[in-house]
């Protein structure tokens, strides 16, 4: 999933003077705002035709939301050409097309507009809708994390991390990594962690992979939750503490993680922190295994995708 620009006005913080999450715009829609912005919208201003757009978008009103970013995209909106490709990428509103996608993305990131240089990186690393190039993927990735993009700052340390499209560099991933988890990016908080947990780009610090985990998990990510679980059942840092193990493994099962539903089934089999219950753990392992789970696969930080 690429990243979508919520109203994007100002891109770097991904914030909107006019609204931010779907539940704003609500209260502009039910608002005498509505019909100054649709009036505007009509005489072919932009930023309003962008707004209409993100309106319908939440509405999941999904044709009707193409039709205003498609004006505000002709019109050379950034944003709206970043999310009219994302409304093609997946499918809403239109007919799936990722040659379309890439083409609305490559418009807005020659231009400059750092979320579609990222989504471009995305496209060009999964092949989606181009031919799929390491090297192309690693040019966009930099070119976003120079205007300070944080969200392609984790998927940039992954490229140095597996020396994709560039020379492996596990020091410039923990920095990449470093930099942008600290500005409160998910993705990057997860890589940190990770990367402290390995020993990869710096020394292994478990106390510091729980530290970042704990920040990533508290802002919603079940990788994160899983990978806490993960430390506490293997005796990180003080000991096993299967409890606080299932804690987490639980929490993200509950957000629908694969991974972390065969863990906890792997729990259940065993007996180990949960009385055995061999139907529970067969219906967690299954459920894993619907949800895309296959077992003894080797765990790595997750590959970053983008939003609007």
């Amino acid at each position: 999933m690429v990243l979508r620009c919520a109203v994007c006005l100002l891109f770097l913080t991904l914030t909107s003077a006019w609204a931010q999450t779907c539940a704003d715009i609500e209260q502009v829609l039910k608002s005498p705002k509505h019909e100054k912005a649709l009036k505007s919208a009509e005489e072919g201003n932009a930023l309003a035709q962008l707004t209409l757009g993100r309106a319908y978008e939440c509405r999941s009103e999904f044709a009707e939301a193409v039709r205003w970013y498609r004006k505000a995209a002709d019109r050379g909106n950034e944003a709206a050409q970043v999310n009219l490709g994302a409304m093609y990428l997946e499918g809403e509103g239109v007919a799936q097309d990722p040659g379309e996608a890439f083409k609305w993305f490559a418009r807005a990131a020659t231009r400059g507009f750092a979320p579609a240089e990222n989504n471009l990186a995305i496209l060009y690393g999964s092949g989606r809708g181009v031919k799929q190039s390491d090297e192309a993927a690693f040019h966009w990735f930099s070119r976003a994390t120079e205007q300070r993009y944080y969200p392609a700052f984790a998927p940039l340390a992954a490229e140095y991390l597996w020396g994709r499209g560039v020379t492996q560099d596990e020091a410039k991933a923990f920095k990449l990594a470093q930099q942008a988890a600290e500005h409160g990016d998910i993705r990057a908080q997860e890589y940190l962690a990770w990367m402290y947990s390995k020993g990869e780009g710096a020394p292994k610090n478990i106390m510091k992979a729980i530290e970042w985990n704990r920040k990533a998990a508290a802002s919603g990510s079940a990788i994160a939750e899983n990978n806490l679980g993960f430390l506490y059942e293997h005796g990180a840092p003080n000991g096993i503490d299967i409890t606080e193990a299932i804690k987490w493994y639980r929490l993200a099962a509950e957000h629908g993680l694969a991974e972390a539903e065969y863990n906890l089934g792997v729990l259940y089999r065993d007996g180990r922190g949960v009385e055995k219950n061999e139907a529970e753990s067969q219906r967690l392992i299954a459920l894993s295994a619907q949800h895309g789970y296959r077992p003894n696969t080797p765990p790595v930080p997750s590959e970053t995708a983008g939003m609007r």
